[in-house]
């Protein structure tokens, strides 16, 4: 999604209440890591339309555990530039 800071804002509470009060599965497709972040469980990684890793928050914190060292939340911006670049942390 391409959007303007409010209205990521926005989506970002209001897209987990949605999921919240009608119980589905939403899939977001997204290059803007902190949306990701903030509103993902699961997350799919694609490089050159091939999957290149699939899984919850907690795979892919055990997957790449020095990248969380410096702070709470799961840095995805990272772990995109680590997969786009191919590097195997």
């Amino acid at each position: 999604m391409g959007l303007d800071l409010a209205t990521r804002d926005d989506l970002k509470g209001f897209l987990p209440a949605l999921v919240r009060e009608y119980g589905r599965t939403l899939l977001v497709s997204t290059h803007d890591m902190g949306l990701a972040q903030a509103i993902g469980d699961v997350f799919v990684f694609l490089k050159a339309g091939r999957v290149v890793w699939w899984g919850d928050r907690e795979a892919l914190q055990a997957r790449f555990p020095g990248l969380d060292r410096n702070t709470a939340q799961l840095p995805l911006e990272e772990v995109f530039h680590h997969f786009m670049r191919g590097e195997r942390p």
